[in-house]
């Protein structure tokens, strides 16, 4: 009975979540300038080619800006670029001398591994430690149709009832009718990998390489597991660069965003079901979201409920954050042992 107490109490109390203050985010370079091209997210990258610049320091390159206004020049605006050139054949074509093409390829290889603080401004501390999760009573993973336990929408059965009846069977939710909300994304959401590429989460696969970011530095993880399932939480959020194009991402009312105001934000806390201990924030059309390069794209848009939906989740070893479109986004998910 204590821990039907504490589902009701779960179920029916609303979360609520303290505004970080703004000293929180950590600027190791100015914020990037309108230039010529974008990144995988649409943000500018800076014409005075900021990016390199703070890499290039932190490979102890001497004369860093130099070296960065001549890979510049070569085409090469951003880490991000040069990442996925051929290496070789640009120190060719730019004639390097073979000292700063050993300090480059150290360099690089610790860029990929993502051992160097980031060179735009994001949130500082372990994002990870404050990001929301599920309280431990509720394991939302998977369906509890193989148990025999299949509640349909509008049936006599409670949520609350039926939350007693899967607990007592030992048994999940993620329920066929039940109005529940994962911390899951749309098939077609795209995620930034290690080499900075895009790859759509449905076609996520176990072993994959993905960037993440915590503690001020990007990160490269591996997908552990890709979770799948079905919703009927998802909402389309439209969002504005501050370049001005818009873009669209789907997500269920639990799947956590990093905001630039107030941290870590969902839909809908209360359908989210998370742990008290770590409240978070509701997000609404004016907020602003946080993006791989520490630009923001402010929500302009939360449209109506869609029709049930194929949702995916990644578990990721290490730090739960990941990209989604350019959008610091967490799982939500609790850790997997790595095999």
């Amino acid at each position: 009975m204590a821990l039907q107490a504490q589902t009701e109490t779960l179920l029916a109390q609303p979360s609520e979540a303290p505004s970080p203050s703004l000293s929180n985010w950590e600027v190791v370079s100015e914020q990037p300038a309108s230039g010529a091209s974008a990144s995988v997210d649409g943000s500018p990258v800076s014409s005075e080619a900021d990016d390199l610049v703070a890499h290039f320091t932190q490979m102890k390159l001497p004369d860093a800006k130099r070296w960065a206004r001549k890979f510049r020049t070569a085409g090469y605006c951003d880490m991000d670029e040069l990442g996925e050139a051929d290496l070789a054949a640009v120190f060719e074509e730019l004639q390097v001398p073979s000292g700063i093409r050993t300090k480059m390829a150290r360099g690089m290889s610790e860029f990929k591994a993502g051992n160097f603080a980031t060179a735009f401004p994001m949130p500082a501390g372990d994002l990870d430690a404050t990001a929301p999760v599920k309280a431990n009573e509720i394991n939302w993973g998977r369906l509890a149709v193989g148990a025999g336990l299949v509640v349909a929408a509008g049936a006599a059965v409670g949520i609350t009832a039926a939350l007693r009846v899967a607990m007592a069977q030992g048994t999940t939710i993620a329920a066929t009718g039940i109005f529940v909300a994962g911390d899951c994304l749309d098939g077609d959401a795209l995620i930034i990998m290690s080499d900075r590429s895009q790859k759509k989460i449905k076609n996520m696969r176990a072993g994959d390489q993905i960037l993440a970011f915590n503690a001020g530095k990007m990160k490269v993880k591996q997908v552990l597991k890709v979770e799948t399932g079905k919703s009927s939480s998802m909402r389309a959020l439209t969002l504005r660069r501050a370049t001005g194009g818009e873009f669209i991402i789907k997500a269920t009312a639990g799947h956590p965003f990093y905001t630039k105001a107030n941290g870590w934000a969902v839909l809908d806390p209360v359908a989210g079901h998370f742990d008290k201990s770590k409240p978070v924030a509701k997000l609404a059309v004016g907020e602003e979201l946080v993006l791989h390069r520490g630009n923001l794209a402010k929500v302009v848009d939360i449209g109506p409920l869609l029709q049930r939906q194929d949702t995916f989740n990644l578990h990721v070893d290490g730090p739960g954050t990941f990209f989604a479109e350019g959008i610091l986004s967490h799982s939500g998910l609790p850790p997997l042992t790595k095999k």
